[in-house]
């Protein structure tokens, strides 16, 4: 019987112990290296496919912040389009073929800009193409010519708007009232209705267009569960979160996001020994999230949770008067 066996660079070891590679990186790393193509260098996957390989042991945010810190550092490149669904290519950098008409070559991913014309390189032996620097040196021996006219893919969350877009875009659509310009003596019952009905037109474009951005950059959590067949969960330390937040968000909402979660789940950690409101820790998860959005990662808060927040601070704003009437 014909044993199989996963393949590691020595260099790697070196890079854990520089900790330029995670633990967690490595976990993600190994099973990649498993399911890849061994004709190809290429593994065709997704995180809910290391989520499924690992038995649900690591979360998917986890699996997908791993991913992408191996693409960032050049272990991987991956070729995820915007609104691609399910398993996508991904390019293992000299990665050693072991069969097939190009066995004895290397995949040089940093040089292929497409998945169907993929560069290879000839190793001269197994040892010398154990380098420890994941960065191909220049293609000189390449077996497939390099397709200098398409524009390599970057990743899902550069192609990803600011969410200030948006923001402005719902605040520009709500500035266009209907009433502009007339004494309020002129306004009508209708008038209010239109009025009603425009702001709710415009809150189903805002959603649509977040969904869509959400749909693109594939950190829904229902997205990121439904290749597997499972409902979307949240795990008990995420469960207890959203309890310090008073907040219950739609598991289904396609508008709930993994980055959005975790900042939920970070907030909540770094005040625990700190006696804040709900809704200065709802505040806080916010700010967070608009950071990471301005750092280029798509991190977005579902809309009803912004106005849990603004319930929050009115109530508690109502209750610190009462408290002041009382004691004056």
């Amino acid at each position: 019987m014909k044993e199989h066996f996963v393949r590691l660079k020595v260099g790697l070891l070196e890079h854990i112990e520089d900790s330029r590679v995670t633990p967690t990186m490595m976990n993600v790393y190994v099973i990649v290296l498993w399911q890849a193509d061994y004709e190809t260098g290429f593994w065709k996957g997704s995180a809910a496919k290391i989520f499924a390989a690992w038995g649900g042991q690591l979360s998917l945010r986890t699996i997908q912040r791993a991913l992408e810190a191996l693409c960032r550092e050049g272990y991987l490149k991956s070729f995820h389009q915007p609104g691609q669904r399910h398993n996508y290519p991904v390019a293992i950098n000299k990665y050693l073929i072991k069969s097939g008409k190009h066995k004895g070559y290397w995949l040089n991913a940093s040089d292929t800009t497409v998945p169907e014309c993929p560069v290879y390189e000839l190793a001269d032996d197994e040892n010398t193409a154990d380098t420890s620097d994941p960065t191909p040196d220049s293609a000189t021996d390449c077996v497939i010519d390099r397709d200098t006219t398409a524009s390599s893919t970057a990743s899902p969350v550069a192609r990803i708007l600011d969410s200030r877009e948006l923001e402005k875009e719902f605040r520009g659509s709500q500035s266009q009232s209907p009433d502009a310009g007339l004494p309020a003596s002129t306004r009508s019952k209708a008038t209010a209705k239109s009025k009603a009905k425009s702001k709710h037109s415009v809150d189903g474009r805002l959603k649509a267009n977040l969904a869509e951005k959400i749909a693109d950059a594939g950190n829904g959590l229902s997205f990121s569960m439904a290749p597997l067949g499972l409902k979307p969960f949240l795990e008990d330390e995420q469960r207890a979160a959203f309890e310090e937040l008073e907040y219950t968000p739609d598991l289904d909402s396609p508008l709930l996001t993994t980055h959005f979660i975790d900042a939920v789940v970070d907030v909540v950690a770094d005040n625990f020994f700190h006696e804040r409101c709900p809704a200065n820790l709802c505040s806080e998860v916010i700010d967070r999230c608009q950071e990471q959005i301005e750092n280029g990662e798509p991190a977005y808060w579902p809309p009803d949770f912004e106005k849990h927040r603004d319930r929050l601070r009115k109530d508690q704003h109502e209750a610190e008067r009462k408290q002041r009437a009382a004691a004056a």
